[in-house]
């Protein structure tokens, strides 16, 4: 049976995220946990829920409790959480939290993972947002799958916690990672007087590029075409920050390696 009504553990991003999600897909909102009043109170009232800042005060009317919180939330709140709420269905939202946290505390249990970079000043439809699922049982995952789809998730795939932790690591580095050249990017341009929106539509059109190239082909730029000349002036420019050059040097020599190795001829059988 599908669930008729959450509970939102936690009021940030991912979790604002889903709770619209989740009220677009037809199930009533009963709660809105989070440590901070202000926190509750806000993704309460947009959902027409009841803010609680005390776990011991989340009720057990329910069907499913949603945690979204920090990695290292997640453990400790399962231990006090699910204990009390015995037979409700579980589920976290993180990719590098293994589904055994749920482990001797919950029977009904399960993960859903956004594969997205989710913000609360933006808004995104969940068709958007590749949704990964693990779960304990096939009931639960037959659940979880059909509510994922619900959500409006266009996508929705199996993925064991090893798996998942894997997709997290490739999501750093394609979006925080990528995330923090902009801002020092951002702090170049700004330091010389230029506004950060000259750079739009540069990172537009790499972003853009993906959609037809690979990494591997879409890659331009000094390092990849070997002009030291040039790097040497950047790192020049760097001088007064050791930091922003070893950036520059580390990702310079890795995108090298990287073409160097793709220029390698492939052996052919003798």
């Amino acid at each position: 049976m599908q669930p008729q009504s959450f509970t939102m553990i936690g009021a940030g991003s991912v979790a604002t995220h889903f709770a619209r999600a989740l009220c677009q897909a037809g199930l009533r909102p009963v709660q809105v946990y989070s440590r901070t009043h202000a926190s509750a109170q806000a993704l309460a009232e947009q959902l027409g829920a009841t803010p609680v800042t005390d776990l011991s005060a989340v009720d057990d009317t329910a069907d499913i409790y949603v945690v979204a919180l920090s990695d290292n939330a997640i453990p400790p709140t399962a231990q006090l959480l699910c204990p009390q709420h015995n037979g409700k269905l579980f589920v976290h939202t993180s990719g590098s939290v293994p589904l055994s946290v749920f482990k001797g505390v919950a029977s009904r249990c399960g993960v859903l993972y956004p594969l997205q970079t989710l913000s609360r000043q933006r808004s995104i439809s969940m068709s958007q947002v590749p949704l990964f699922v693990e779960a304990v049982g096939d009931d639960t995952r037959n659940t979880l799958f059909c509510l994922a789809e619900n959500m409006g998730a266009r996508q929705v795939e199996y993925a064991s916690s090893e798996q998942r932790r894997k997709l997290h690591l490739s999501a750093v580095f394609a979006a925080n990672f990528t995330n923090h050249c902009y801002h020092i990017a951002q702090q170049l341009m700004q330091k010389d007087g230029y506004d950060f929106s000259l750079l739009r539509p540069l990172i537009h059109e790499t972003a853009n590029k993906i959609n037809i190239l690979t990494p591997a082909e879409a890659q331009t730029g000094p390092a990849s075409r070997n002009d030291t000349d040039t790097m040497q002036r950047h790192l020049h420019m760097l001088a007064d920050s050791p930091k922003l050059q070893h950036i520059y040097t580390m990702l310079s020599d890795n995108i090298q390696a990287l073409r160097m190795h793709a220029d390698k001829p492939v052996p052919t059988a003798e």
